[in-house]
């Protein structure tokens, strides 16, 4: 399953996405344009929160971009 935020600034331009796939153990922070298409909007705490509580997982393989 993926699990995917982003958020966006008042030009509706993407800042910070995260994208975490629990089928391979990983989480990946995006850091804008880079990110890939997500459709779901989160505030930039949330998003923060979301990838350290995955990247603090010893499963996980956490990156970013």
């Amino acid at each position: 399953m993926i699990i995917a935020y982003k958020n966006m600034n008042r030009f509706n331009e993407t800042r910070l996405t995260v994208v975490v796939d629990t089928d391979n153990k990983t989480v990946h922070l995006y850091h804008g344009q880079a990110a890939p298409i997500v459709r779901k909007k989160a505030s930039m705490k949330k998003i923060e929160t979301l990838y350290e509580v995955f990247a603090a997982e010893p499963n996980y393989t956490a990156t970013i971009d």
